[in-house]
């Protein structure tokens, strides 16, 4: 999910946005969620535009075959790599593109990357790293020149899944840890962490420590995560955070008021000002895995 910068640059998310989807190679299902595009025209540049990105408890890999994006800290600007593996975030990030937007990203399962990457996913976190950091560099180097070399997105897509195929690392699968992310999830976040050891017959410290290897968080911050993301959702119909706080049981609302503002990079009170203040409406895209505020006109 993308949440569109409320600062005080230009709030209008480009018109002419085309997000698609694709599935990924059947042998390949089970690591990767999807495969996406992204793209804008020349008509919807904004200088001014920001793009911010919140944690959404899976890794990705990115490649620009557009123009490229910058990484926002502390109020300066990082030109990043054409082609990057992002960790799983703890914390949001804003990010402004230097042109038109041509993106394809590959959206792992939040255990898939394990299986591709030679070093842990914990070493990735909250990191942008360029992927020859990780691969051979030739690799990249070819895998690049062959993605912006090819017109369709199809064509970009087979050079991808060919790399992945390449790299996928044989480790035994790890089911005890697929399911329990599959229960944090279908428990929309709202679990405690000894009733999930107790569940899945572990020591907490095990199921911590082996948890981390494969998915890069603790599963205590995994599930904040897939719960700050529940709450957002929700919010497009009720507006009430309050109401959403007490929902998921969170067990105070300055406790609220921090994660949220820890994952989002706005306090409740700014997030609903902002809304209201600028007459915009919350859009959220659910198959596109997009968040961002969009002016009306």
């Amino acid at each position: 999910m993308h949440l569109q910068n409320a600062g005080k640059t230009d709030l209008r998310f480009p018109k002419m946005i085309e997000y698609l989807e694709y599935k990924p190679n059947q042998s390949l299902q089970k690591y990767i969620d999807c495969y996406w595009t992204l793209e804008t025209t020349a008509e919807d540049i904004n200088p001014e535009y920001e793009e911010r990105v919140i944690p959404l408890g899976f890794p990705e890999i990115i490649i620009h075959f557009g123009d490229l994006y910058t990484l926002k800290k502390n109020s300066k600007y990082y030109p990043l790599p054409r082609t990057l593996f992002t960790g799983q975030l703890t914390s949001s990030k804003s990010f402004k593109p230097l042109g038109i937007t041509g993106i394809l990203g590959v959206k792992f399962k939040p255990f898939g990357a394990y299986y591709f990457l030679p070093e842990p996913p914990q070493k990735y976190v909250d990191r942008s790293t360029d992927l020859r950091q990780i691969f051979e560099p030739k690799t990249i180097n070819l895998l690049e020149c062959g993605i912006l070399k090819s017109k369709l997105h199809l064509e970009k897509i087979k050079l991808i899944e060919n790399f992945l195929l390449n790299h996928f690392q044989n480790f035994s699968t790890n089911i005890q840890i697929e399911n329990i992310v599959t229960t944090i999830v279908t428990q929309k976040g709202n679990i405690d962490i000894k009733s999930l050891s107790s569940q899945f017959n572990s020591s907490q410290s095990k199921l911590e420590r082996n948890f981390k290897k494969i998915i890069g968080l603790t599963p205590k911050k995994f599930a904040q995560i897939i719960r700050f993301n529940e709450i957002l959702k929700e919010y497009k119909s009720n507006k009430d955070l309050q109401s959403l706080a007490h929902k998921y049981e969170y067990y105070d609302y300055s406790h609220f008021t921090k994660e949220f503002s820890s994952f989002s990079g706005f306090s409740p009170n700014q997030f609903k000002t902002v809304e209201k203040s600028l007459t915009e409406k919350l859009t959220i895209e659910e198959n596109a895995d997009f968040l961002h505020v969009k002016k009306d006109k």
